[in-house]
């Protein structure tokens, strides 16, 4: 299991072992992936392991969605459904996912393939251009689990990941889907970090995982449900930087805020010194903390498996400081 911020480090594995086994002693605050935007597409195709690589939809079209992705400066990720249900032919369900704390927001629509995509914007599905709206839009009322099975792209998201996707379908599906049909349990392309494989993100959150434990993803799926956050096995929210992530988890381990519009996070490193680094954190009620942090390096480990070993640290929290502390 991948440690926690205070719990003691477990020491690495010989190289040639697995990246997630090598990677047991990294701590988990900050490493999720740091994107607002994301664009989830079902596809029950072959993934290539660059799923923007050409392979999968052919050269010219894969041109036409990344310049169309990095306009909307959002992020593809595939998707498809535990098992045999997600290689099914016909209409595929599509996502438009924005995680910015204050603007979370999930819109679902139905496409006949990634080539409906450069039609709309990617921000709010509406068609580009003006025209007339080609396909059905609407707002997801429950969240997604999001678990990484992308093996061309790392073994460990394959041999970790799917044993988990089934396990949160056959406990999670029919409940999210009571909530609303578009709600539910996918297997996803790679999300990054596969060293903390299996690696979980919820929707609309972006609330990014890396846990051995089923039930602990049960829960932190349940919590999101319920506009919560579970701290275990916590890697960060994705609308966050890896900084504003650390300090995000010191200060809700601090204070066992789990409210996931409570906090609005700020932070930097400082110019003068990018080893250090500060975030400011405002809480809804009026209260502000102040976070220090301090890069600290790691063993040299792959960042894939089968990657040679490569330079690797982490941000330790020096102290959260609350300069005006509620009385009362």
């Amino acid at each position: 299991m991948h440690s926690q911020p205070g719990e003691h480090h477990i020491p690495p594995r010989p190289f040639g072992a697995r990246c997630s086994e090598q990677s047991a002693d990294e701590p988990l605050a900050g490493t999720a992936s740091h994107q607002r935007r994301w664009v989830l597409l079902e596809h029950p195709g072959a993934w290539s392991r660059d799923i923007l690589d050409g392979n999968v939809f052919g050269a010219e079209l894969t041109a036409a969605l990344q310049e169309h992705l990095d306009r909307a400066n959002a992020r593809l990720l595939l998707i498809r459904h535990p098992g045999r249900a997600g290689q099914h032919d016909g209409a595929r369900r599509a996502y438009l996912v924005d995680t910015a704390p204050g603007q979370r927001d999930m819109l679902t629509l139905e496409v006949s393939g990634p080539a409906d995509l450069l039609a709309i914007d990617l921000h709010d599905g509406t068609p580009v251009g003006g025209g007339e709206p080609g396909a059905t839009l609407r707002r997801v009322d429950g969240p997604l689990a999001l678990i990484c099975t992308h093996g061309k792209r790392d073994q460990c998201c394959a041999v970790r990941g799917r044993p988990v996707a089934d396990a949160l379908e056959r406990r999670l599906g029919a409940e999210l889907a009571d909530i609303d049909p578009a709600a539910g349990v996918w297997e996803c392309s790679h999300t990054g970090g596969h060293r903390f494989a299996p690696v979980l993100i919820t929707m609309p959150g972006g609330l990014t995982y890396g846990s051995d434990d089923v039930d602990s993803y049960v829960a932190a799926v349940r919590a999101a449900r319920e506009g919560r956050i579970s701290l275990t096995g916590l890697r960060g929210q994705s609308a966050l930087s890896p900084v504003e992530q650390v300090a995000d988890i010191a200060v809700r381990s601090a204070t066992g805020d789990v409210d996931l519009d409570a906090l609005f996070v700020v932070g930097s490193t400082d110019p003068a010194d990018p080893e250090r680094a500060r975030a400011d954190v405002r809480h809804s009620d009026g209260r502000h903390w102040h976070v220090e942090m301090q890069r600290r390096a790691l063993p040299e480990r792959p960042a894939s498996c089968g990657a040679a070993p490569k330079k690797a640290g982490t941000w330790d929290v020096l102290f959260v400081e609350e300069p005006n502390p509620r009385v009362g």
